[in-house]
């Protein structure tokens, strides 16, 4: 079934819910859901709704599960289960929803499990893709690699809580705190972990105060094992949020419950942080990661290629390792290109079939790419113009277009994010580091965002 009938649905399934509780918890609770898709398999029947953030939809799963799957199954008029996914920033998550399921009769919290499926996973926000066994040890992460297994081996239990690894931008942050959200799971699926920005908790927590349901928020995180929170630098300057956060950290670590955060820069570098906050932050563990050296960033590259089935000679590996230097996400990149390529391939790729499948992304050595290049290359892509992009608009296009010229040109050019800065308006090193952060979260996500990566770099290479 379409759309149109699982509105209908819906609606006789609200009818049925608004007669059974009070008219404040209905508004509050039931009113902010969308109907987004309803299937049927046999006699059984699935209904998937759209929450405003993922503490609502668990609210719901903990409060009103026997109550909403009664309704839903009456509306349907076969035995219905309900399926959350929830919304993040008011857009929704298509390819990788975190859903509530239920059962036949009552709605439950499914935990992810080493394979399972992403739209089986349950507001955690783990990627199943991250994993230990999957991240390439070398001097520049050894420290924090290693505490990350001795944390996941006893969430809560070490000296190392918070654990807060930071560094710069594709150095593997998310990987490694991830990883440690899904080795516990994976090694206890009754322990409760949650990984989310720093930016989807201020969201969520402005969502509570707007629905006057902080008391309901607060409890939603209070009740994790493992709280893993990236990007912890955008909670500077944010009075309110940093407020409630204090509270919920004070209360997990009081309780022995594991704290994981991720910095782009060392704590007591970060702008605008309450000071007791900030001294909560030194209780524990800070690993700094660094750029991978030389031979790390072989072992990364053809740990990610001899995984997909792609093996490079010795030359060919050297070569991408010396070319791309900047950090683990663009060797990430060159691996796909390189997969990609290898289909059309037999045997190892050869070091001449390296530098044609990776000509567009690195370009001609002997003339190099300037700000100005990026900046005139990315607007007209976008259809807009230099100036757009130097000016102050804070419309979404145009913010978007801004920080991934940003992005690029920390990835191409030698100059520092300072004087990057300055080329975009006379902005500072903090909002390069935030365009490129919300650059990278939004690949992990936009698959429309890498196309349009690749296709500003080819041709960018054509301006060599």
């Amino acid at each position: 079934m379409d759309s149109q009938s699982a509105g209908v649905i819906w609606t006789k399934s609200l009818d049925a819910v608004a007669q059974s509780i009070n008219n404040q918890a209905f508004h509050t609770w039931f009113r902010p859901l969308t109907p987004l898709q309803f299937s049927t398999s046999g006699e059984r029947g699935e209904l998937v709704l759209e929450a405003p953030s993922a503490f609502h939809g668990e609210w719901i799963v903990e409060r009103y599960s026997q109550l909403l799957t009664e309704a839903v199954t009456r509306g349907a008029g076969i035995p219905t289960r309900v399926a959350f996914t929830a919304r993040r920033s008011g857009q929704i998550v298509a390819e990788e929803p975190e859903p509530v399921h239920a059962p036949e009769r009552s709605l439950r919290v499914e935990r992810p499990r080493a394979g399972m499926a992403r739209d089986e996973a349950v507001a955690t926000g783990l990627n199943p893709r991250y994993a230990f066994e999957h991240f390439v040890e070398g001097d520049c992460n050894r420290l924090a690699r290693s505490a990350a297994e001795a944390i996941a081996q006893r969430p809560g239990a070490t000296s190392f809580n918070p654990f807060i690894v930071f560094g710069n931008v594709g150095y593997g942050k998310t990987h490694l705190a991830q990883a440690i959200g899904n080795a516990v799971v994976d090694g206890n699926r009754s322990m409760r972990v949650r990984y989310l920005s720093s930016e989807q908790f201020t969201g969520e927590f402005i969502g509570a105060v707007k629905q006057n349901a902080v008391a309901v928020f607060t409890q939603c995180y209070r009740s994790v094992d493992v709280l893993i929170v990236d990007d912890i630098q955008f909670l500077g300057g944010k009075e309110k949020t940093q407020e409630e956060f204090f509270h919920i950290f004070n209360d997990l670590h009081q309780r022995g419950k594991q704290i994981v955060l991720c910095s782009d820069r060392a704590p007591k570098d970060i702008a605008g942080m309450q000071e007791r906050l900030l001294s909560r932050f030194l209780w524990g563990l800070s690993a700094e990661l660094q750029a991978p050296d030389f031979t790390t960033r072989i072992a990364i590259l053809r740990n990610q290629l001899e995984r997909n089935g792609v093996r490079l000679t010795e030359e060919a590996s050297n070569f991408v390792a010396a070319r791309i230097n900047n950090n683990v996400r663009e060797l990430e990149g060159a691996s796909v290109r390189l997969q990609a390529f290898a289909r059309l391939q037999h045997g190892r790729m050869e070091l001449a079939q390296v530098q044609s499948a990776l000509r567009d992304m690195l370009g001609d050595p002997e003339r190099s790419v300037g700000i100005g290049d990026i900046q005139e290359t990315t607007a007209r892509y976008y259809g807009l113009t230099t100036a757009h992009l130097l000016g102050r608009s804070r419309k979404k296009e145009v913010t978007q277009a801004r920080q991934v010229a940003m992005y690029l040109c920390k990835e191409r050019v030698p100059d520092t994010l300072a004087v990057i800065g300055t080329h975009f308006g006379g902005r500072d090193h903090s909002t390069v580091v935030h365009a490129c952060s919300a650059v990278e979260q939004r690949r992990a996500t936009d698959p429309a965002l890498e196309s349009d990566l690749a296709s500003i770099r080819q041709e960018l290479g054509r301006r060599r």
